[in-house]
């Protein structure tokens, strides 16, 4: 099964609300500092995260994309 890691929340929320599970690590960057990331196992997420930067991705319910991101930006800022 390939492994999709991701430190961006935008495309995370996007993979999120088409139904993909994430898992949270943390790495330490060269400054010392933590750094999130999220990781998808889902064989499909490469290639949902691929059409999402690209512009054709699906469309998802901009409540449920709003409320995961706020999900996110709060995990994020209290990790």
């Amino acid at each position: 099964m390939e492994r999709l890691e991701l430190s961006d929340i935008y495309p995370t929320a996007f993979l999120c609300c088409v139904g993909l599970n994430y898992k949270v690590e943390t790495e330490i960057v060269s400054n010392g500092k933590r750094r999130i990331v999220f990781i998808f196992e889902d064989q499909k997420a490469q290639e949902l995260c691929r059409n999402f930067y690209s512009g054709q991705r699906d469309e998802v319910s901009a409540n449920c994309y709003a409320r995961i991101l706020k999900e996110l930006k709060s995990l994020v800022h209290n990790y």
